[in-house]
């Protein structure tokens, strides 16, 4: 055996005819990480999923994430010497004793339909139970993924496997940046532009707002999290707008461009996200204020639209506001989990 071919492992798979050439192999080195952002890209588009993440995505999550070893956490599938597919398995501590032990697999549109999706998933699910099995036993471990919710490849196998609906999060457009009303902010509400020395404020006040929520892990609120944070691509607190009552920071939309994915799908789409009001501020018009001076700032630099994500279970609240201000569910998306 040569020593590439010692590189190679198995695992149980019965090969079709489109897949009878393939072999796997773990990790080898940076250079997968533009691999995976290729893959990754074509493999949501043929599951109806505008996504993008970069090889410098991948590489800053492997390189932070103290739970996180690409040797052991990362299995490739290569047909020919090309990687056609790959599994991705992590952990994410949501609670004190709350594990989320998160798995997908993203593959080429020509290498489905042979199973080949089912063995890296439950390759996956042996990975993440070896990484846990040393763990307190009393800690609530649940594999755990995501999927577009119309039906789709991914969301199928989640199925079949035996996960279930857990949550789900709407994907809203606000298709254009014309006519944008103009709210006025309430009386004693101030914006301004958003200095170095009010960036532990705000990370705070998010804080406040968003832990504990069922998409959003604890240690997502950490001291190395907020310094990544803060050197991320999409960390613009230029285009922010935070409301202060003094020197309380009582609402926010923390907006940003991400310049990678306007490339990709051939568009100028701005995010307006991490959208809040502190509850003794609601029903006064701000978060519409907010999200409107957002809107007018996004078209200033050069915007068509704009998008946010927000919980189903929200429907009756930030929802309706949202609605109000033009955004239009476009799609929705699901998030499973099954008992490890």
């Amino acid at each position: 055996m040569s020593e590439e071919d010692d590189q190679y492992l198995d695992i149980e798979f019965s090969p079709g005819k489109n897949t009878a050439d393939i072999r796997f192999r773990r990790f080898r080195g940076r250079e997968d990480f533009a691999t995976m952002s290729d893959i990754s890209i074509k493999s949501w588009e043929a599951d109806h999923i505008d996504f993008v993440k970069t090889k410098e995505s991948y590489e800053d999550e492997f390189k932070h994430d103290t739970h996180g070893d690409p040797t052991r956490n990362l299995l490739f599938a290569e047909a020919n010497g090309s990687v056609v597919a790959f599994a991705e398995a992590s952990l994410n501590q949501m609670r004190q004793n709350e594990l989320l032990c998160f798995q997908y697999v993203h593959v080429l549109p020509q290498f489905r339909g042979e199973g080949l999706r089912e063995a890296l998933s439950r390759f996956n699910e042996k990975t993440l139970r070896e990484i846990v099995h040393d763990r307190p036993r009393d800690e609530m471990k649940l594999f755990h993924s995501w999927a577009l919710s119309s039906p789709n490849e991914w969301q199928e196998l989640l199925l079949s496997e035996g996960y279930e609906p857990a949550w789900h999060v709407f994907e809203m457009v606000r298709p254009d940046l014309d006519n944008v009303p103009d709210f006025e902010l309430p009386e004693g509400v101030t914006v301004r532009p958003t200095a170095k020395c009010d960036y532990r404020k705000v990370w705070e006040a998010s804080k406040k707002t968003f832990k504990g929520q069922p998409w959003c892990e604890d240690e997502r609120w950490d001291e190395a999290h907020y310094e990544r944070w803060l050197v991320s691509p999409l960390f613009t607190p230029d285009l922010w707008q935070i409301a202060w009552h003094g020197d309380d920071i009582v609402g926010s939309v923390q907006s940003y461009i991400d310049h990678e994915e306007n490339k990709t799908f051939s568009r100028k789409r701005g995010h307006t996200e991490c959208i809040f009001v502190n509850p003794s501020w609601r029903g006064k018009g701000l978060a519409k204020a907010l999200i409107a001076r957002s809107l007018r700032l996004l078209k200033d630099r050069g915007m068509s639209e704009a998008t946010l994500d927000t919980e189903v279970a929200n429907v009756s609240q930030a929802y309706k506001v949202y609605q109000r201000m033009g955004y239009q569910v476009v799609k929705q998306f699901t998030f499973y989990q099954k008992p490890l």
